[in-house]
């Protein structure tokens, strides 16, 4: 039999159609209950080349058509052997890194709004199992409320390979800011408070600030910080937009 089909390729801004693609094709469909003279080679799904000239479309046919779309002709067609239902199986382990690397360079990179997003589109039982996924969504929180203590507790975790420089750089640039907005919004502070905000102990926190040329001074038994103003700096993965945008292509892909 012959089927018929065509497909549109919109422009967004526009919403008019840009060119038109279609086909003629004679198919066999001996023996496929589910086609009848009536109906077209219905198109089932596609994917688009990330370079936009290809385009792969799913037939009802079973049939694979690779489109080259500055001429609108097929370079290549395939026939799918498969029949019968197709299950979506659990998300592996591959899967949850995916998410999870996503997550981390959306927080270093201070998407908040977008890390907050990824973790409505985490698999639940990713959610509830893996405990470095629900530390990342605790961090998120913590930088989206500006509760620095609790991320300054929450990101003393033993990290994955995989994000642990990643997360090592979260920590530092986040320090480095929280003192600079200390520096600049403070003239004095009790030493207890800053090591509570730092989640510091107090050794640490004075070789901190003695490194910054903040005084320290004693006063009625009690320790304060004289802090002073430090210049802002731009975060040193704003330009790392291209890892990001691969990982939320691994990401679209790994959802659909």
């Amino acid at each position: 039999m012959t089927v018929r089909f065509s497909i549109n390729l919109v422009e967004i801004v526009t919403g008019l159609v840009k060119r038109t693609c279609g086909l003629n094709a004679n198919v066999n469909t001996e023996g496929d209950k589910a086609f009848s003279e009536e109906d077209e080679d219905v198109i089932y799904s596609f994917a688009l080349a990330p370079t936009s000239d290809y385009l792969l479309t799913a037939h009802r046919s079973s049939l694979l058509r690779l489109w080259h779309l500055e001429d609108g002709k097929v370079e290549k067609l395939w026939k799918s052997q498969h029949k019968g239902l197709i299950v979506k199986t659990r998300p592996t382990d591959a899967s949850a890194k995916l998410y999870i690397n996503l997550c981390a360079y959306y927080l270093v990179v201070n998407k908040m709004t977008e890390a907050n997003l990824l973790w409505k589109r985490v698999p639940q039982h990713i959610k509830e199992e893996n405990d470095e996924m629900q530390k990342l969504y605790l961090l998120t929180q913590c930088l989206h409320s500006n509760n620095l203590s609790n991320f300054f507790r929450h990101i003393q975790y033993e990290w994955s390979d995989d994000i642990k420089s990643v997360m090592d750089q979260l920590h530092r640039d986040t320090k480095k800011n929280a003192l600079t907005l200390i520096g600049n919004a403070y003239t004095s502070i009790f030493e207890h408070n800053l090591s509570a905000i730092m989640n510091m102990p107090k050794d640490q926190l004075k070789e901190a600030c003695t490194a910054l040329e903040w005084d320290y001074e004693c006063i009625n038994q009690k320790a304060i910080v004289f802090p002073k103003r430090l210049p802002r700096t731009e975060n040193i993965y704003t330009s790392s937009e291209y890892q990001l945008s691969k990982l939320t292509e691994f990401v679209s892909f790994l959802e659909n």
